[in-house]
């Protein structure tokens, strides 16, 4: 049986930007280990990003003046089954390769060829400052978040007062500051009360 070596290597924990996201790079090495670490320079690999039950594969491409060696790049943010704050499985899954110049198919990957992978197995994923859960937005950047519901407290505290203190105001200042703004609009026409519905409130209020 023919043994390959895989090699796995990135980072453990990623830290992105609550602006631009980040990606991150993994590099892979194939080594023929019954033949004395000979490199695998021609083969099919993918990386594997699992998170729960989720997961995504992406092409490994071979790095040119390193034989044996294979690197994709992670766009965190665009991943499809990206979530912040979670840690993430990464692998890798040789689909085919050629040993000393035959080829073997996935299906003999694990029988005639048995591929031990080594190295880099889990990293964690969160945007700098951590995250929040936000109704109706899920999981978003809390350096974002923070700053938006502050901006929203004060401004509706703000227009609560305003209604508040209006509703206190004697009718008089409510009449006067409706003068004013009818003024600033060129209105000069102002309903005033008949002498019928004014002893109607009158009596309303004293009942």
């Amino acid at each position: 049986q023919v043994v390959v070596e895989a090699t796995l290597s990135g980072p453990q924990s990623v830290t992105l930007s609550p602006i631009s996201g980040g990606s991150t790079t993994y590099k892979a090495g194939l080594f023929d280990k019954s033949r004395g670490g000979v490199p695998i320079t021609t083969a099919s690999v993918k990386l594997v990003i699992s998170t729960g039950a989720n997961s995504y594969s992406l092409e490994m491409t071979s790095i040119d003046g390193e034989p044996g060696y294979y690197q994709a790049t992670v766009d965190w943010t665009n991943l499809p089954i990206f979530r912040s704050g979670e840690d993430y499985s990464v692998s890798i899954k040789v689909e085919s390769l050629q040993v000393n110049g035959v080829n073997v198919p996935e299906d003999m990957i694990g029988t005639v060829v048995n591929v031990d992978v080594k190295g880099t197995t889990s990293t964690s994923v969160d945007y700098y400052g951590g995250t929040t859960e936000l109704p109706g937005l899920g999981r978003v950047p809390a350096l974002i978040a923070y700053p938006v519901l502050a901006i929203v407290l004060v401004v509706g505290t703000l227009v609560a007062y305003k209604i508040i203190t209006y509703m206190m105001l004697p009718p008089e200042v409510k009449e006067i500051d409706k003068l004013i703004k009818m003024i600033e609009k060129d209105n000069y026409e102002y309903e005033v009360e008949t002498r019928e519905e004014f002893v109607r409130k009158m009596l309303e209020n004293m009942l």
